[in-house]
């Protein structure tokens, strides 16, 4: 399997967060190492792309079958985003735009060529190679910009999320310390009915910021 630059920039983007002075190479190196324990998946992208898995590293890959070999066009980001921050998510934006720069300047070129033909006619089979690569790097810029678009959706998405349950719990710590306050028989009454739903929320190290996870949540 041949691993494409936006490949290993997509591993090294979402697979390589722990180490932040890795570069484009090392995420190479790594994939190429394990490239033989790929394994083809029975599904495929909503473009009809082979998707691989190698298990040794936890991730699904992408892949166009081109000249009788499998290039690795992109490596998809993890299933969930649970704990990445907002700069994370701005550095996927960013890379977004790229990739949407990249698109547009690749259909620029496709239609430059296209547009001119007869300049080519002397060497009519590099002008047709060149048409081929060109549509080959169309076909994988698109693949890249979707799969960015939907993985910054889920990131963002996911985010806010994490983003309202803090603001839920910071809320529900203030009504708690309230009527543990008033200690009035429909405080009681309120405080036992939370209490019923998780005795955590009720709880002193839950008031002081102290509590553990529940379980189920990350």
């Amino acid at each position: 399997m041949i691993f494409t630059r936006h490949a290993c920039e997509r591993y090294r983007q979402f697979h390589m967060l722990d180490r932040p002075a890795a570069t484009d190479d090392d995420a190479r190196a790594v994939l190429e190492r394990h490239a033989s324990a790929a394994v083809k998946l029975g599904h495929r992208t909503h473009r009809g792309d082979p998707v691989w898995a190698i298990e040794a590293l936890g991730i699904e890959l992408v892949t166009k079958h081109e000249d009788d070999q499998d290039w690795c066009v992109t490596v998809l980001p993890p299933p969930r985003f649970r704990g990445l921050t907002p700069l994370q998510a701005e550095a996927v934006a960013a890379s977004l735009e790229h990739a949407e720069t990249e698109v547009a300047k690749v259909e620029q070129e496709r239609a430059a060529a296209k547009a001119t033909p007869k300049e080519h006619q002397g060497n009519l089979g590099a002008h047709l190679s060149n048409l081929g690569a060109l549509k080959k790097q169309h076909i994988a810029a698109i693949a890249e910009r979707d799969i960015l678009a939907g993985a910054l959706k889920t990131m963002r998405t996911q985010l806010a999320a994490d983003r309202n349950l803090r603001n839920a719990k910071a809320a529900l710590k203030l009504a708690v310390r309230h009527l543990r306050r008033t200690r009035d028989l429909e405080a009681i009454e309120v405080l036992g009915e939370i209490g019923a739903i998780d005795p955590g929320l009720v709880s002193d190290a839950f008031i002081l910021g102290e509590a553990k996870p529940r379980r189920g949540e990350p």
